[in-house]
């Protein structure tokens, strides 16, 4: 016989005795009162029956459907007290950085739990959602300054861990700037979506802008159908969900009063927003919250309004499949102004602020988890390397004339973005070189861009130059060393282009195989040729390719030539071989 028993508790434990006075196998379910909290599950009492004594069962609590948020207690150091920060993870470690006051990075290592401070941001930045790309760290649509006037950054600034180096990325197009942006990336794209211009004054936007590292290029995309600022955006299965938020508006007195309560979803594929219907607005609205993805639930938490003092302990599930939502379970301290980190279905939450407004800023983490906690995972960040060619050569080059060579450069070593700042020529004028997209762009690991290398000489002889291109991979910097040689154009007999075999001193001179196969041919020259006879190989566009002199003693008269290992492509080239003042030509087709 068996039977069900609920009971109600008021606390949360990790063991709970439960003395119970039956001769039955009971099975029981204990919930909490009113708000959700742990929910303590017992397996069938298999006890004594008729003892007439309490039978006395310990019980491990397990989180439930609503999950739980616990504390966690560092091995050494502590997140340093701060709000309107972000919390962010690259490899195998949480990075937070940012809040008001110029302050460190700092990084929380997930297998000893310590906290380390990293370098300082380079100027003050704040209220921004951090996004990690390829292993480096994006801030996009900051505030730096003083309330309630905060100005936006006008450069995306770029964290890289494996060199502790904060870069100076893009400069944002100035009619596109803000702070207090949602920031997600797609599709190795990042999307600003929201903000205010005027800091908490004035000036909330419903913009929405996409930005491409790999080309350096800015993108304007359709309106989001509402302005929002102070919230953060997340992208579930392929669409992009903004909840949350407010206008602020501290210039009417309504800093905190302006929550927006509509969920607006914008489809990548379709290239569409929509708003969900309102019996799927937010439960509580509020803004300063985070926002993270569990499955198919966009979860936000925490945050800041007018109707309360202390930040919102609030933690709210929307289910994107049925656009329902459901209240998970609370944070154990209330906190608005900080970033979710998702790992191994996990949320991660650290520092931000315990009340409205600005004070007091926490120095504490937490992690939810609906059934079980689990170990937190990353793989090791490894610093790329820029493979490019050390050298380019341009050979030998008709004045005034242009010879253009690909130069390749790719990240082919390390599982992190390589960022090319600048590529700076010094050296010859004669040479040039060119990029793609403008400066600064990002290499993905495993890809590769195509710079373009340019000789006009003006002058005979060899020039050389070089080209430094400045990068985030291994080294900083790479050098490619640039040659070529400036030569006049050459001259043809018209009389004589036309023949494989030519007069030269009413005699003949052959070429033979012609075609010419496999670069090795040989010339028939007329008797009498003695002494040193100059020779040179030249192509179409005029271009001596090489030069030399036979020495032929007076019994002499034929003479093998051996171009094999001379790299020459197929086609038609000119023989030019010279006497005293006067120069004949013959045709040579080279077939490999």
């Amino acid at each position: 016989m068996k039977k069900n028993l609920t009971l109600l508790v008021f606390k949360n434990s990790s063991f709970l005795k439960i003395s119970i006075f039956s001769a039955l196998f009971l099975s029981l379910t204990v919930n909490s009162e009113s708000k959700p909290t742990n929910k303590i599950l017992i397996n069938e009492y298999t006890g004594s029956k008729n003892t007439g004594s309490p039978a006395s069962l310990p019980v491990p609590a397990v989180a439930s459907s609503l999950g739980a948020w616990a504390s966690i207690v560092p091995g050494s150091g502590a997140p340093t007290a701060r709000h309107e920060a972000s919390y962010v993870q690259a490899g195998n470690k949480f990075y937070l950085m940012g809040g008001r006051k110029i302050k460190p990075v700092q990084v929380f290592d997930l297998v000893k739990k310590n906290w380390v401070n990293k370098v300082n941001t380079p100027i003050e930045l704040h209220h921004f959602q951090a996004i990690s790309l390829d292993g480096l760290i994006y801030v996009v649509g900051a505030f730096t300054g003083s309330y309630p006037h905060e100005k936006p950054v006008s450069n995306i600034y770029i964290y890289n861990p494996t060199t502790n180096k904060w870069i100076t990325g893009a400069t944002i197009p100035s009619a596109r700037r803000r702070g207090s942006v949602g920031v997600v990336v797609y599709n190795k794209k990042i999307y600003l979506v929201g903000g205010i211009k005027d800091g908490h004054w004035a000036g909330h936007v419903n913009w929405f802008d996409e930005y491409n590292p790999a080309t350096n290029t800015w993108r304007t995309l359709p309106n989001a159908p509402r302005a929002r600022d102070h919230f953060q955006a997340a992208v579930v299965n392929g669409k992009l969900y903004l909840a949350g938020g407010r206008r602020s508006s501290a210039s009417t007195n309504q800093t905190f009063e302006l929550t927006v309560p509509q969920v607006d979803v914008f489809e990548f594929s379709a290239s569409k927003w929509t708003t969900l219907p309102s019996s799927s607005n937010i439960p509580t609205q509020r803004a300063g919250t985070a926002t993270a993805v569990l499955g198919n639930e966009l979860i936000i938490i925490g945050g800041e309004s007018g109707s309360q003092t202390s930040a919102h302990k609030h933690t709210e599930a929307l289910n994107v499949t049925t656009n329902k939502w459901r209240r998970l379970a609370d944070l154990k301290q209330g906190r608005h102004g900080t970033q979710a980190i998702v790992n191994n279905n996990n949320i991660y939450l650290a520092a931000g602020c315990g009340n409205r407004g600005g004070t007091p800023e926490l120095n504490t983490q937490e992690v939810f988890y609906l059934s079980s906690r689990t170990a937190p995972t990353g793989s090791n960040l490894t610093q790329s390397k820029l493979a490019a060619p050390t050298s380019v050569s341009f050979g030998t080059v008709t004045l005034n004339t242009t010879s253009t060579k690909s130069i390749t450069l790719s990240n082919t070593t390390g599982n992190q973005a390589i960022l090319i700042s600048s590529v700076t020529k010094s050296g010859a004028g004669a040479f040039t070189v060119s990029v793609p997209y403008t400066l600064p762009f990002v290499l993905a690991p495993g890809k590769s861009v195509t710079l373009t290398g340019k000789f006009k000489p003006g002058i005979t002889g060899s020039q050389t130059a070089s080209v430094v291109i400045k990068h985030s991979g291994q080294g900083g910097s790479t050098t490619i060393a640039m040659s070529g040689s400036g030569v006049k154009a050459a001259t043809r007999n018209a009389d004589t282009e036309n023949s494989a075999e030519i007069a030269f001193n009413n005699q003949m001179v052959a070429v033979y195989p012609n075609p010419v196969l496999n670069g090795q041919f040989t010339v028939n020259l007329p008797e009498g040729l003695t002494g040193e006879v100059p020779y040179s190989l030249v192509n179409q566009s005029g271009t001596i390719l090489l030069s030399d002199k036979l020495n032929l003693p007076a019994a002499t008269h034929s003479l093998p030539f051996n171009l094999a290992n001379r790299n020459l492509n197929s086609g038609l080239y000119y023989l030019q071989i010279t006497q005293g003042t006067q120069r004949y030509v013959v045709k040579i087709m080279l077939e490999k």
